[in-house]
């Protein structure tokens, strides 16, 4: 119920993100040598068969990634409330138009979802079900705004163990990662099991791993600014 009430607040960013004009939220991506190279050859390919009167040629009204991501939300919010909707023996809301407003689906989702787990012997069954949809929705709707989720890693290397881990012992790697800690503690994590920074230097340590929590992170950046300037 929490991911999907967030679901909904998220919504309204990401349609303010239909005009090309409006500011977008950028996080570089970790792509694979491999995805990068066909990437750029669909963009060359686009290049040389665009004309005076290509599609590309022309500045799209509305984003069209933008687009699609509203409609896959749209698409399982709507599906999500029918079924909740038919399992707490409630009326189910209009099929939606193309365009439509997910809240509506998902505000019903929210609201039908106790009766509906309640209802039945299977009600776990749906609740795990449901959970799952929200999730997935959640999940699409961070990956376009470029949030920071649960487990993303960072493209950055430790200041303090150089990225270094069994894997790659000359160091390196990108260790660190975004965690959602117990208690509500977003930290930055360094994963890779060969760090072991001053106790001065640590905000706090999650299995065994030092960590820096949300609060720290303005410090954080101060760090590895000063240690690149000393790199270079």
């Amino acid at each position: 119920m929490r991911d999907l009430a967030e679901a909904a607040e998220l919504v309204t960013s990401l349609a303010l993100l239909r005009d090309p004009a409006a500011y977008r939220p950028w996080r570089e991506p970790a792509l694979t040598p491999d995805q990068r190279a066909e990437l750029d050859h669909a963009a060359r390919a686009e290049r040389a068969e665009r004309v005076a009167d290509a599609p590309g040629e022309h500045t799209d009204a509305a984003r069209p990634e933008i687009l699609d991501a509203l409609s896959g939300v749209l698409w399982r919010a709507e599906s999500l409330a029918w079924h909740l909707s038919r399992a707490a023996w409630c009326p189910v809301l209009p099929l939606a138009a193309a365009d439509a407003d997910p809240r509506p689906y998902l505000a019903r989702a929210v609201s039908v979802l106790p009766t509906a787990v309640t209802g039945w012997q299977n009600g776990t069954e749906i609740a795990w079900w449901a959970a799952d949809e929200a999730a997935a929705m959640l999940a699409d709707l961070a990956a376009t705004l470029g949030l920071m989720t649960d487990g993303q890693h960072l493209r950055l290397v430790c200041p303090w163990c150089g990225g270094r881990t069994e894997q790659v012992p000359t160091g390196g790697a990108w260790t660190w990662r975004v965690r959602h800690l117990p208690g509500d503690l977003v930290a930055i994590v360094c994963e890779g099991g060969m760090c072991e920074p001053p106790s001065k230097d640590v905000g706090t340590w999650w299995r065994g791993c030092p960590a820096w929590p949300l609060a720290e992170w303005e410090w954080l950046a101060r760090r590895i600014e000063r240690n690149e300037r000393m790199a270079s």
